[in-house]
């Protein structure tokens, strides 16, 4: 994780909550934290029962949840 966050300081932390962006409608959802990182995305998991979903998630399409 180390060497992917000086290659990419921008990348949020395991454990952040985190919004993403539904396929289906566009919208941003909200539930999600960080479970890992990779080369070209995130693993996120839900926060209600702690499952790590198993498709990688682009960067683009998570987002760390803000104080709205």
């Amino acid at each position: 994780m180390s060497e992917l966050r000086e290659m990419m300081p921008d990348v949020i932390a395991p454990g952040s909550p985190v919004e993403v962006r539904a396929r289906f409608d566009a919208r941003w959802k909200r539930g999600f934290a960080v479970a890992g990182v990779t080369p070209r995305g995130y693993l996120v998991m839900r926060q209600s029962d702690g499952t790590t979903l198993r498709a990688e998630i682009p960067f683009e399409a998570v987002r760390a949840v803000t104080g709205r």
